[in-house]
């Protein structure tokens, strides 16, 4: 094997140990927080027990294979894990108990969640479970994140918000001089693919694929929050500004964002807390492709962008 070879083989290993670490921190997040308990910590082990499969993977058969892996196949093992990781999170914070486990052996029948040592995990958990205890509903209300169990910074798993540089390339400006306030977009290329409509109730002004995407979100928290769907109001779509001092345009420039309350309140800016129902929406909003702003380096729950992963892919398909 040449050294170069060995060098990825190297590279691999460290990043699935960082990965590795990251879970093993929520592990001990899990253990302060109010959805502690047995099944909550096991299933964080076993999704540190999947990475380490990913490795073994990865080394197995033969080294040659290893080194050959791509980054894309890594980031899919990654991102299928922090997925399955999340769904079992969201089924957790729903319902009572025994809801919770109905909630749970439902994704494990459809094969949302795959995992051999996470299946097993909870299986075993819920052989010896005494009717009425375990995970349940409990966390209400803004909290913390810390409270939830969930870092920030990884929330949003490998998506990523676009940046100007990208929309502009490939949106085009939707005007060339912009100011603190919103202005209409001069850039008529753009203006035929944004499209106004009612969506869940509620009134958007946004690109045509990012309002198709919008009606799907709206309909999965119809059908897993039906309580919540009626809670949700718009506080911005389309808006052509700047960031204030800042030079980049806003993201609500090309219409590929949303704000969104929750009964007509809007999160704090920048506090570290966010309502724990705007973070189930905001795991939907994920499941489908768009950042959440409550992964930002300063902290934005109210804000819900198009990832730049799925416009590349609207670009491809040529439905933008």
């Amino acid at each position: 094997m040449s050294e170069i070879e060995l060098k990825k083989l190297e590279l691999l290993d460290r990043e699935i140990r960082v990965k590795e670490r990251g879970l093993e921190h929520n592990i001990a997040n899990t253990r302060k927080n109010s959805w502690k308990s047995p099944l909550v910590v096991a299933i964080f082990a076993a999704a540190v027990g999947a990475l380490g499969n990913a490795v073994v993977t990865y080394y197995s058969s033969s080294l040659d294979r290893a080194a050959s892996a791509t980054e894309h196949e890594r980031n899919i093992v990654l991102a299928e894990t922090a997925a399955e990781r999340e769904r079992i999170l969201e089924m957790i914070g729903i319902g009572d108990p025994e809801q919770v486990q109905r909630n749970l052996e439902f994704l494990i029948d459809t094969e949302l969640v795959q995992d051999p040592e996470t299946v097993a995990s909870i299986r075993e958990y819920y052989e010896d479970r005494e009717p009425g205890t375990g995970p349940g509903a409990s966390l209400t209300g803004t909290v913390s994140f810390e409270e939830i169990g969930i870092d920030r910074s990884e929330v949003n798993g490998v998506l990523i918000a676009p940046s100007t540089t990208f929309l502009e390339e490939n949106l085009g400006k939707p005007r060339e001089v912009l100011s603190e306030h919103c202005e209409p977009i001069t850039n008529e290329v753009l203006k035929a693919k944004l499209e106004t409509a009612i969506v869940g109730g509620l009134r958007v002004h946004l690109l045509e694929p990012a309002i198709r995407s919008l009606e799907e979100i709206f309909s999965v928290i119809e059908d897993r929050h039906p309580d919540l769907s009626q809670m949700l109001g718009v506080a911005g779509s389309l808006c052509v500004r700047n960031y204030g001092d800042y030079t980049p345009a806003s993201s609500h420039s090309w219409g590929t964002a949303i704000d969104i309350s929750l009964n007509g309140q809007l999160d704090n800016f920048n506090d570290e807390q966010v309502d724990v129902d705007l973070y189930r929406i905001a795991l939907v909003f994920i499941e489908n492709g768009w950042v959440w702003g409550g992964g930002f380096e300063k902290e934005d729950s109210i804000h819900f962008e198009v990832s730049e992963q799925q416009l590349r892919r609207w670009i491809s398909e040529g439905v933008l």
